[in-house]
């Protein structure tokens, strides 16, 4: 998917009272990109590429920062282990690619993964129709996390707990 023209334009210009809704913290080649993307058996998704080249890296008013550096999200015995998280919000939850679905046009599928309640759901069918909604919605970020119709909730991962009791360290 490519932008609209002045979607871009619409992202930097965007003002909340006085601050600019989207601060760009560093400004990646397409070439470092790739790289970064290869290292983890990705493809990046044509819209990402052109917002991160275009634009740059960087957060949306405090809520939603995107990742400097991407990596595979290590949750053992869920189907979301390995996806690659692209971005973070203010609560800890992440947005996130699945390595292991084809790309349609040159895009692939943004999933969002919430850990209170635990699930996960589909945040825009690729990159670009998400930035695309969050400009519509005046960049509600929470507001379109919150009422995604595909989010599913999953039971967490049992995690063993440790048998020596709180008062030894060693």
């Amino acid at each position: 998917m490519r932008f609209e023209d002045d979607l871009l334009e619409r992202v930097r210009a965007a003002r909340n009272k006085r601050a600019p809704v989207y601060v760009v913290r560093s400004t990646p080649t397409e070439t470092v990109l790739r790289e970064a993307a290869a290292a983890l058996s990705l493809d990046l998704p044509e819209s990402y590429l052109q917002f991160c080249t275009g634009l740059g890296i960087g957060d949306f008013n405090e809520e939603l920062r995107l990742l400097d550096h991407l990596y595979a999200l290590d949750m053992p015995g869920l189907e979301s282990s390995g996806y690659i998280a692209v971005a973070t919000d203010d609560l800890g939850n992440y947005l996130a690619f699945n390595p292991n679905e084809t790309l349609a046009q040159n895009e692939r599928s943004l999933y969002y993964f919430c850990h209170d309640p635990f699930g996960f759901g589909v945040a825009g069918n690729s990159f670009g129709e998400f930035i695309t909604a969050l400009v519509a919605r005046d960049f509600d970020y929470h507001g379109i996390v919150d009422e995604l119709p595909s989010f599913k909730e999953v039971t967490p991962p049992v995690v063993p707990r440790k048998t020596r009791p709180w008062w030894k360290f060693w």
